[in-house]
């Protein structure tokens, strides 16, 4: 189990995008929470992909308790019709 910190970066590294844990409500869930699962995906989802596909396929059923925001390159929450390539080209090259 680790932190939503932790969460959150490991999505980041292995999606190659941002994300912020939200509360059901809306609320901004704290960074230093713990006894959070571990991410279980060890590679990206498709670049075809969309914002609110891989809210509903892939966190949703890993957090169940929680919201997500899928952020851009300035912190700016995507769209749910966005595709992922385009977050992600939002993105300096790595």
């Amino acid at each position: 189990m680790a932190s939503v910190k932790a969460i959150e970066r490991n999505i980041g590294r292995i999606e190659g995008f941002d994300v912020r844990f939200r509360h059901l409500d809306g609320r901004d869930v704290r960074s230093d929470k713990t006894q959070i699962p571990a991410y279980p995906y060890d590679f990206a989802e498709e670049d075809w992909g969309t914002v609110a596909a891989w809210k509903e396929h892939r966190f949703k059923w890993a957090y169940p308790g929680f919201k997500v925001e899928i952020l851009d390159a300035s912190g700016i929450g995507c769209d749910g019709e966005m595709l992922l390539s385009d977050v992600r080209a939002t993105y300096p090259k790595k």
